[in-house]
């Protein structure tokens, strides 16, 4: 579990995540990697445009770049298991989901 502060910006960006993945996916029909990288692509500018914010708010001066590396490079290692991952859930939710209509007695 991330600590406090860092758990606030991660609500925005798992928001987003969730939105722009099942939209694209069940809306648009698009593919799941697809979708599923651009809902990382997009939930990492929300979670920087929060940090940003709340910087700005507090006042905090630090190097623009400095947010935006440390952020990338702590998330490459989840960005890489979601990637592997998720599609196999998807997958097989999905044909779980098919076989529990089969056998529906509606």
């Amino acid at each position: 579990m991330p600590p406090m502060p860092i758990a606030i910006f991660m609500f925005f960006e798992m928001m987003v995540y969730g939105f722009v993945a099942g939209y694209m996916v069940y809306s648009k029909k698009l593919n799941v990697y697809v979708s599923l990288v651009v809902a990382m692509v997009l939930g990492r500018v929300v979670e920087l445009g929060t940090i940003n914010l709340a910087l700005r708010l507090f006042e905090v001066k630090l190097p623009p770049i400095f947010g935006n590396v440390a952020m990338f490079a702590a998330g490459l290692p989840g960005m890489v298991i979601q990637l592997v991952l998720v599609p196999i859930l998807v997958l097989a939710l999905t044909r779980f989901a098919k076989k529990d209509e089969v056998l529906s007695y509606d």
